[in-house]
């Protein structure tokens, strides 16, 4: 039998059960199956992607040397910049990754309506549409843009914030540990913050219910503690009260108000 350890929790008291599920994808361009499986402790959450032909596999690979490597060269999250591509696909979702002149217009447009115009000459002075592609140069994107707008109409610390601040950081100032961050809290919430509000709408509503079930309950208990106290006050005993307050259906039974009396009873 362990002894009993002191207030201190170990990590692996924290650590919940290593699970790995596995599912079947079809790539809908090539017609291949793929199997994907989703590694998960706790809020660690890890994937790979395979084809299910490991010969085939290998037989892309220059060399046997390069068939062996840790389980975690393969996973999804780490192979691909899983920060960048969280942001971009909620500034796209957005319409504010790559866009036309005309969408930069009224980003702009709607900047100047909401500042200062000393703070929008400053701002007008850094900006700078850069075409994302020399076949594609009616496309422009500015982060500084769009962060600006962001930080002006956007919730504060909510995905499109964090998306919009993180892509300005990383690009813009080169700040790859603030852009970590960011995309590690945006990640983080994709992953969790709808359990989360799911979880705190039930608490919420247990004790909204508590609530209803105790003034219920207490509107009850002043019923009968007032039929007793009327009956006692024509000169009845307490059982007697008790009984005829029972009777008439006020309470539950004769014991439990004379029961009722006693505990709220001042004499």
């Amino acid at each position: 039998m362990k002894t009993p350890r002191s207030g201190k929790v170990a990590d692996s008291d924290l650590e919940a059960p290593f699970e790995a599920r596995e599912r079947s994808i079809i790539s809908p361009l090539s017609g291949r199956a793929f199997r994907e499986t989703t590694f998960e402790r706790g809020m660690v959450r890890l994937s790979t992607l395979s084809a299910l032909s490991n010969a085939e596999e290998a037989a892309g690979l220059p060399d046997k040397k390069a068939r062996h490597r840790l389980q975690v060269q393969s996973m999804l999250e780490l192979t691909v910049d899983q920060g960048y591509s969280s942001a971009v696909a909620v500034l796209d979702r957005a319409d504010l990754w790559a866009f036309p002149r005309k969408r930069w217009d009224e980003l702009a447009a709607q900047i100047r309506s909401k500042v200062p115009k000393s703070h929008w000459l400053e701002i007008e002075a850094r900006l700078r549409p850069v075409p994302v592609a020399e076949r594609m140069p009616d496309i422009v994107a500015d982060r500084y843009l769009v962060a600006v707008w962001a930080d002006l109409f956007a919730p504060p610390l909510g995905n499109l914030w964090l998306a919009a601040n993180a892509m300005f950081l990383y690009e813009e100032e080169g700040n790859e540990f603030a852009f970590g961050y960011l995309t590690a809290l945006l990640n983080g919430r994709e992953a969790s913050e709808k359990d989360v509000l799911r979880g705190r709408r039930s608490v919420d509503s247990a004790r909204q219910g508590g609530q209803v079930r105790a003034a219920s309950h207490a509107a009850r208990t002043r019923k009968v503690l007032d039929e007793l106290g009327r009956l006692i006050g024509e000169g009845h005993s307490v059982k007697r009260a008790s009984e005829l307050a029972a009777a008439n259906h006020v309470g539950s039974s004769a014991e439990a108000n004379r029961k009722l009396w006693s505990r709220h009873s001042r004499g």
